[in-house]
Formats: structure tokens, C-alpha cells, sequence
């Protein structure tokens, strides 16, 4: 089959929301089909490429003015969606929603393709209790969203809070995958830090990622020389027991770690308000790489990471935002190496069994 990959506000390959868009790319040629990616251009990249097999094609569109940026942006959409479909001729188009977006999926209707639309976040509701959107345009969005819903054949999502205004017969609740291939610990061995128990958060600061729990986990660990605390995606002040490395590259990541001993993920479900009233909405490709190294992970206690981390097989789910239960958690890792291993094993198992690329993919295209 040949399909068309829309992903107009995401630089692929890249960071963040790129890795899951191109890494889903990958798995649909993988499965022996012609995939061509239209995506946003980024500046030292070509605008016509091919990468792993794959046709990438860059739009051009933003100019740094909030104003005209939408403008531009709808009319790129338009433009290019028609001619790919007419110049490509997918059988399936396949787009990541954005707000005021699923332009290509209502072209593709009228072109009577197969038409996939992949929801990563509340697009309407979330900007809108932030306030950075007001009454009419969440209003008008949302009118938007029902009618690209309805011109959708599958829509596909992590969290019902996504969808609530799709057919839900439409809809296929799935997790992120893994690279389980790059993600491998049979191709690391440990190469620095090994006198120490490495506790690893990877991602942004963002305010929903609960990273002052892990902080306050930190201190209160201080007085255990052998535990350190790793933090990889910003710069802060490193301690005695914190080392702060700042943003990494992403093939670095499997690397970084394999030279951990557990890996962190402690959302603030309760401070951060769309999550606060939609709930824990995201499926976190860290949680996933984590698993897929062999690690036990440790996670808050929030939306479908209760059915991901089962406490005591896998890891530990701590009630959100407490630091006190992180601790005691970090501590029974900490003084038992043999649980550590199988916890590592049973996520790694599962990774294989469940959460590749492929079988993700897989189910998508059904």
C-alpha cells in the first residue's frame, strides 16, 4: 500500500513528537509499504529527501508572526495536501491532528482514500482550560474537530479525553512503541557510574513532569553516597548526589540508559490543570525506552500507567507528587540487585511481546 504521512507542525526526523511520527514511519515500511512524509521544514534540512526508504517532503510555513503563521500554515495544508494525494496517490492518508488541522484527512475523503488521524493530545480542550485560547475559538475549534472526526475512518489515540467528540466506534485506544532494536541492552554495557545506583529521569522540565518530587527525593537521599540521581533533557545545578547533563542526543539515549539502574517518570497530575481535570492523558515514549533497556521503572500512580507498571513485577507506581513513597521505593530497588534484574527482564520481555514499532503499526493499519 502506498501511504501518505501528514505531520504538518513536526521537523522529522527531530526531537519529541518527530521521534514517534518517524519511528511510526518506519514501521509502515517495515511492513512493506510506500510511505512518502509531509512535514514542517527545518533549516538545514533539504525539502525534498529520502531517508531509510522513506519520501520526505518539508513545508515551509512559519514566518515568526503569531498572526499570519495559521494563515499560512491552512493554506500550505490545502495546497499541498491536494497535490499529494493527486501526484502521490495514496491508498491510505494518514495525519497527526493539531488544532484548527485535519486538513489532509477531509481532502482525502473527497478523494475517497482510506483515512487514518492520529490524536496525541486534547487539542482543543487543553489550550483552552490553560487559557491560551478563548471561548469562540475553543468553540469553533471544536465544531472543526467534530467535522474532521466524522470525515476520519480511524482515529487513533492514546486516552478517551482525546476523542470525546468522535464516533467512539472509530476510535482505537493504543500505547507508544519502542524501537526495540535500538533500544536493545544486549548492545551496551555499562561505562560509567557503575560504583553507583543510578536513578535516570529522561525528557523536559515541563510542569507536568513532576520533577521536583524526584528533586525532593533527591535530598532526602543525601545521606546515601552510592544512590545518584541523573537528569538528561535540561540544565540545572548538579549536587552531590544530582548531575544535570543537559540536553542529549537522542541516539544517545539507549547509552544513557544502560548506565542506569532505575528510570523515573513521576507526572504532576494534580498541579497541572488539563490534567487535573481531563486525568493522565499521555503515553510517554520514555516509559517505553526505559522498559525496552530493562530497567524497573517507577511512575506516578496516573491513567494508563496503571495498567503499564504492575507494582512489584515491573516497577512501582508512588502516589502523585509524593516524594516520601519515591524514596521508599528507590530504597527496596536500591538494597535488592536481584529484583532490579527481574523487574529489568519483565519489562524488556513485554516491550518484545507488546510495545514494538512493528506491532504497533500493525494494529493501526488493521
Amino acid at each position: 500500500m502506498k501511504i501518505l504521512h501528514l505531520s504538518w507542525d513536526t521537523k522529522i526526523p527531530g526531537i519529541g513528537g518527530s521521534t514517534h511520527e518517524w519511528n511510526i514511519a518506519k514501521a509502515f515500511k517495515r511492513l512493506k509499504n510506500n510511505v512518502r512524509i509531509v512535514c514542517e521544514w527545518d533549516y538545514d534540512k533539504k525539502v525534498s529527501d529520502e531517508l531509510d526508504g522513506i519520501s520526505i517532503r518539508r513545508v515551509y510555513w512559519r514566518t515568526g508572526r503569531k498572526i499570519i503563521d495559521p494563515v499560512i500554515l491552512l493554506l500550505k495544508m490545502l495546497s499541498n495536501s491536494f497535490y499529494q494525494i493527486i501526484n502521490f496517490s495514496p491508498d491510505i492518508v494518514y495525519e497527526r491532528y493539531r488544532i484548527m488541522g485535519g486538513v489532509g484527512v477531509v481532502i482525502g475523503k473527497l478523494f475517497k482514500k482510506r483515512t487514518i488521524l492520529e490524536v496525541n493530545d486534547p487539542t482543543v480542550d487543553a489550550p483552552y482550560i490553560e487559557g491560551r485560547i478563548g471561548l469562540f475559538t475553543k468553540l469553533l475549534a471544536s465544531l472543526w474537530e467534530r467535522f474532521v472526526f466524522a470525515c476520519t475512518d480511524k482515529i487513533v489515540t492514546h486516552h478517551e479525553a482525546m476523542v470525546k467528540r468522535a464516533n467512539q466506534k472509530k476510535v482505537l485506544i493504543t500505547n507508544n512503541g519502542v524501537d526495540t532494536e535500538e533500544f536493545n541492552p544486549e548492545k551496551f554495557k555499562r561505562t560509567k557510574w557503575d560504583d553507583r545506583f543510578v536513578c535516570l529521569f529522561v525528557g523536559s522540565f515541563a510542569e507536568w513532569q513532576g520533577i521536583n518530587t524526584i528533586i525532593e527525593a533527591a535530598d532526602k537521599l543525601s545521606k546515601y553516597r552510592k544512590i545518584l540521581f541523573v537528569f538528561a533533557g535540561e540544565e540545572n545545578e548538579s549536587k552531590k548526589n544530582t548531575v544535570f547533563l543537559g540536553k542529549v542526543d537522542y541516539n544517545k539515549i539507549p547509552e544513557l540508559i544502560a548506565n542506569s539502574d532505575a528510570c523515573l517518570y513521576t507526572p504532576d497530575t494534580e498541579n497541572y490543570k488539563p490534567m487535573k481535570l481531563l486525568g493522565f492523558y499521555f503515553s510517554p515514549l520514555k516509559l517505553f525506552e526505559y522498559m525496552s533497556m530493562a530497567k524497573p521503572v517507577i511512575v506516578s500512580d496516573a491513567g494508563n500507567l496503571r495498567k503499564l507498571i504492575k507494582n512489584g513485577v515491573n516497577g512501582y507506581r508512588i502516589k502523585v507528587n509524593d516524594s516520601d513513597e519515591l524514596v521508599e521505593k528507590i530504597l527496596r530497588l536500591y538494597k535488592n540487585k536481584k529484583l532490579v534484574k527481574k523487574m529489568g527482564e519483565n519489562n524488556r520481555r513485554e516491550c518484545l511481546k507488546k510495545f514494538s514499532w512493528n506491532k504497533i503499526a500493525k494494529e493501526i493499519l488493521k
